[in-house]
């Protein structure tokens, strides 16, 4: 809903609207200007820090000039946000502030001569203005030992009508004479000990509607001394060239995995007990290898075969660790399982079980 631009019933027209939005406000107007109101911070025309009353007439207020034109910016060309509440001096700051509900704080107008209360800041208040960044998604897999592999990390900012909802276009930082559309889109990595931080290409820009992806390959995350394996955590920001500057965008955080490899897991078990068997005077293992396949091709597995005896390890073959390229015999479902031969060493006898500890797994294509 939004506020006519007019001054009829105007301290009516705001009242019913901050109640019927969930705001709680009575008949005093200064009740508007209290935490009780529930004031969108992201409508671009609401109560904000300006040093001006200006009491305008209607031709007045659609006439705006200089620095007035702009005074739904506020003093400090913030908004009114509180910078204290984007802004971080490091890393470390900005993943406190998020992990303990990080939100773009809103700043009321405290009243008196400075910072006065105006009921014509509520004209064309906007109840439904929303953040301009619509999503924050993650997409692609690390595999752990697999640093070629990366995750794609992507901000999506959705159109907004302009006329009414803020844009980080609008905001313009109080130490600089340009707006966030000047600044990348970066990202903070951390597996909770490291950090590593990437930005975007390019700037921003005044397109409104935008979408920007940074691709994390595992490799980066290694040359920070990371995490191999395990959750983590990306948080988006806005960022200078430098990366020395550590801006929250107001959405929250992503988790992703980086994931064991797959074929590591492939091989689980031996189908059967399989036992150290007399042929043609020979002395061999016969048994049936049980993996979880997930991709529709073979994998070589290395491995080392052995047998227990007097609690002692005894290896099977000579050239430890093996390695053996298997195609699929039979299968159910996701169980695959191919047939393995193996040569018995001297010290072997016939009786023994047969294990194997498989050292890796990797695509036999």
């Amino acid at each position: 809903m939004i506020i006519p631009n007019t001054k009829i019933n105007l301290a009516t027209n705001i009242r019913d609207v901050l109640n019927g939005a969930g705001g709680k406000v009575g008949n005093k107007t200064s009740s508007f200007f209290t935490l009780a109101a529930k004031i969108n911070k992201w409508s671009k025309y609401k109560p904000v820090k300006y040093r001006e009353a200006f009491p305008l007439t209607e031709e007045e207020y659609d006439k705006l000039y200089d620095d007035k034109l702009y005074w739904w910016k506020a003093d400090d060309g913030l908004c009114g946000f509180d910078w204290d509440s984007i802004e971080f001096d490091t890393v470390d700051d900005l993943i406190y502030a998020h992990d303990n509900g990080l939100t773009y704080q809103y700043e009321l107008p405290t009243g008196g001569k400075t910072q006065p209360y105006r009921l014509g800041d509520f004209r064309n208040y906007n109840t439904d203005a929303r953040s301009p960044i619509w999503s924050f998604e993650v997409s692609g897999q690390m595999i752990n030992n697999q640093y070629g592999t990366s995750c794609q990390f992507t901000v999506i900012a959705d159109a907004v009508d302009t006329r009414y909802n803020l844009t980080y276009q609008d905001i313009t930082p109080d130490d600089t004479d340009f707006t966030l559309s000047q600044f990348f889109f970066g990202i903070v990595i951390t597996d909770g000990n490291k950090t590593f931080v990437k930005k975007h290409s390019n700037v921003i820009g005044d397109n409104t509607e935008w979408a920007c992806t940074i691709d994390v390959t595992l490799q980066e995350l290694a040359d920070r001394s990371m995490a191999n394996i395990g959750e983590l955590t990306a948080y988006p920001i806005f960022t200078n060239g430098t990366l020395k500057r550590y801006i929250a965008c107001d959405i929250a955080p992503v988790k992703f995995q980086i994931i064991r490899d797959p074929a590591e897991e492939r091989v689980g078990w031996m189908d059967n007990t399989t036992y150290c068997v007399q042929h043609g005077g020979k002395k061999s293992f016969y048994g049936t290898l049980a993996w979880n396949k997930v991709y529709d091709y073979d994998y070589a597995f290395t491995f080392v075969a052995y047998v227990m005896r007097n609690g002692e390890r005894i290896e099977l073959t000579n050239d430890n660790p093996k390695r053996l390229s298997y195609t699929v015999s039979e299968h159910d479902d996701d169980v695959y399982y191919s047939d393995i031969v193996l040569s018995a060493s001297s010290d072997t006898a016939v009786g023994d079980v047969f294990y194997i500890e498989v050292i890796y797994a990797s695509s036999g294509n």
